[in-house]
């Protein structure tokens, strides 16, 4: 893997690496693409393994292998050697007998045949889209769609999971599946922190089933596994929109219904940049409903994670000023050091109303711009954060004299406080 170079800068979002293409290894070991099926078959995969069933390889070349090699290479390097042998998979598979010692019979052979043959089958793939999609940007039609995904799923849907710009959950509610929620690490004394946000998924069920139907959740209670049946509902703004043109909808009506969910109001957003909205609208909504109530050092510390992603990624294109960015940065990766539960089970009553919040704004065709979550929150730095501040830092001495910094935390805190104050 030393082309895989991870660690180099791209203006593109990826990560410079090889191309390594089948068409490419059947040349270079001078085998018929028709036989990489047997190959994966017989090298051993989830489905299938020879070795497990008792058979041992006869291959009668090993001594040409390099001694230096390592025992798994030179029995894959065996392997190709042999396939070179044939042209067509029907032959290769023919001659598996005189490849393995045959344990304790012809009806052991016969089994490892038949394992063989259900192995391959891993490797035939269908004919699918992602072709047309990556290339064309065109995304299957419901026609092309199993039949229980065909009867469920509106037509503009099949794009938008290509694109990643619906998650899974939807297909679990509109087929009626129990939802299991996710879990951090919380104080297992309190209530589930995916509580808080059991509102906001009731708006997005009940966009996706209509109000009153019900959706069985899996969920925990202390320590134990339990599961609740969690009622659809549909607020005033949503009354008169129909899951199947969600997409058509006006985006003032989209937004009424995600605001309205969240209990802000949209002039309280207006002094907020784009990128922040949601998190602004979040956080308001977590400070109310949370369970215990946010301390000042959580928002504070919770908001200066915020301005540090910010100020990182723009670092990335141009100076940033002061120590600022270094000062914290050391605090991501600290010495080790008794999580705190309380810091815990709070943080994780908010990434559970902001994940949620993302699902009905995905769902609700963006009518706030979906923020980039690698950079809003990073749980070792808002940690030490709440630990300092707790100890009597201040936040000004975090920012240490940064006046971008302390700008772009000022506006964040006015506009939290705003929408909680409406």
């Amino acid at each position: 893997m030393n082309h895989f170079q991870w660690q180099s800068g791209s203006s593109q979002k990826g990560i410079p690496c090889k191309i390594y293409t089948t068409t490419s290894f059947c040349s270079i070991f001078n085998i018929n693409r028709q036989l990489l099926p047997i190959f994966a078959a017989l090298a051993g995969n989830d489905y299938v393994s020879l070795n497990d069933m008792g058979f041992k390889f006869n291959w009668g070349i090993s001594s040409t292998m390099k001694p230096q090699l390592k025992k798994r290479l030179a029995f894959f390097q065996s392997l190709l050697k042999w396939l070179t042998h044939f042209q067509g998979l029907q032959e290769a598979l023919s001659d598996v007998p005189t490849l393995v010692s045959q344990g304790n019979g012809q009806h052991d052979m016969d089994a490892a045949r038949q394992a063989l043959s259900l192995g391959m089958e891993v490797y035939q793939l269908p004919n699918g889209h992602l072709q047309n999609f990556f290339i064309e940007g065109k995304s299957p039609g419901l026609e092309d769609l199993p039949e229980h995904l065909k009867v469920v799923l509106p037509a503009w849907t099949p794009f938008q999971f290509m694109k990643g710009r619906l998650g899974s959950s939807m297909l679990y509610i509109l087929l009626h599946l129990p939802v299991i929620q996710g879990f951090q690490v919380e104080d297992y004394r309190l209530a589930s922190g995916n509580i808080t946000s059991r509102p906001i998924r009731q708006v997005f069920y009940g966009l996706l089933l209509g109000e009153g139907k019900d959706v069985m959740e899996y969920d925990r209670e202390g320590r134990n596994l339990t599961n609740s049946l969690v009622k659809a509902v549909l607020p005033r703004s949503a009354e008169h929109l129909h899951l199947h043109n969600l997409n058509q909808d006006s985006e003032v009506v989209r937004l009424n219904v995600l605001l309205e969910t969240l209990a802000v109001s949209t002039a309280t957003l207006s002094g907020v940049v784009d990128y922040l909205r949601l998190p602004v609208a979040v956080t308001s909504y977590w400070m109310r409903m949370s369970q215990p109530k946010p301390d000042q050092p959580l928002i504070q510390a919770l908001l200066l994670g915020w301005v540090y992603g910010q100020l990182f990624r723009q670092s990335k294109s141009q100076p940033v000023e002061g120590p600022f960015l270094n000062n914290l940065g050391a605090l991501i990766h600290p010495a080790a050091r008794r999580v705190d539960l309380g810091v815990a089970h709070a943080y994780s009553q908010w990434q559970a109303c902001l994940r949620d919040s993302l699902d009905l704004n995905q769902l609700l065709f963006f009518p706030l711009p979906e923020p980039e979550c690698a950079w809003l929150y990073k749980g070792p730095l808002v940690h030490q954060l709440v630990a300092r501040l707790r100890k009597g830092e201040t936040v000004d001495s975090l920012l240490d004299g940064n006046v971008v910094s302390g700008q772009l935390y000022k506006s964040m805190l006015d506009a939290v406080l705003q929408c909680t104050s409406t």
